[in-house]
């Protein structure tokens, strides 16, 4: 089927979801483009770089010319993938024609040992509140598996070296979410489950000690003793992480989290148990 709008990507995650009943699935990509018709793409992205209309290093999405689902011994979920480039505000508003439907990756992350799970906290602005994600997520990027993009975020935003991949690299579920908002372009994000040593994150066993973590890490970055990143990752005990989880979701209008982490997050703890990995 095409995904053209919010209302297509709901019922597609929608029937893998019920599809599925919870068994982890295969994501496989293909494409039809030539390589020519790749390099011209490449062409359009760096002069998007040149006008200053997308980030120096931002690279080609997967988009979704066409999605599939289809159930033998396993699920699978297969994507005609066409590149497409960075929805950026000033491309939304534009060059419509340079966007579309494109993929995403939830990430998240337990150690065995410590039977802690990987979350980060991240924002604009040291003066609001921070949000919330899971271990790491991305953009899928063309020509390239999401099981792979996703381990590569894992290694990017938390500086992981050693994960190994859970659920010989399925997908835990696929959850609708609009990039860049309700005018943006619809983006199904893919969940994957890693496991790694998250020793050496701080472990952080209620709302209050979050809160004084949010607090630490903002005062540093005030005073200059913190370097910026991306986010800043912190460790919830398994036997905690619903309970946490489920408060943060309820904080605010639209809750703490960045997207659907919280369902990405759920279904990630399902999967532990189902599979007995904890």
């Amino acid at each position: 089927m095409e995904i053209k709008t919010e209302q297509d990507m709901n019922n597609f995650c929608e029937v893998v979801t019920k599809r599925a009943e919870g068994v982890p699935f295969e994501v496989n990509s293909y494409s039809s483009l030539t390589l020519n018709q790749e390099l011209d793409w490449d062409r359009v992205n760096g002069g998007m770089i040149a006008k200053e209309a997308i980030g120096a290093n931002s690279h080609l999405q997967k988009g979704i010319k066409g999605i599939s689902w289809t159930k033998e011994h396993i699920g699978k979920v297969s994507i005609d993938e066409t590149p497409l480039i960075f929805p950026s505000k000033t491309i939304l508003e534009g060059r419509r024609d340079l966007i579309g439907p494109m993929t995403g990756v939830l990430v998240n992350c337990y150690d065995p040992l410590t039977k802690n799970v990987l979350f980060q906290m991240r924002g604009s602005s040291i003066d609001a509140p921070f949000g919330f994600q899971a271990a790491a997520a991305g953009m899928g990027t063309y020509g390239q598996e999401l099981g792979l993009t996703a381990g590569l975020e894992l290694l990017e935003e938390a500086s992981l070296e050693n994960y190994r991949q859970l659920l010989r690299g399925r997908a835990i579920d696929i959850l609708p979410f609009m990039k860049g908002g309700a005018d943006g372009v619809p983006q199904p994000l893919f969940s994957f489950g890693f496991s790694d040593d998250l020793s050496r994150f701080e472990a952080c066993r209620s709302l209050d000690e979050i809160a004084t973590f949010e607090e630490r890490t903002k005062t540093g970055l005030r005073e200059g003793i913190l370097p910026e990143r991306e986010g800043y990752h912190f460790t919830v005990p398994y036997d905690q992480v619903e309970t946490i989880a489920g408060k943060l979701n309820e904080q605010g209008e639209h809750g703490r989290f960045y997207g659907p982490i919280h369902e990405s997050t759920t279904n990630f703890l399902r999967a532990l148990r189902d599979y007995s990995l904890v």
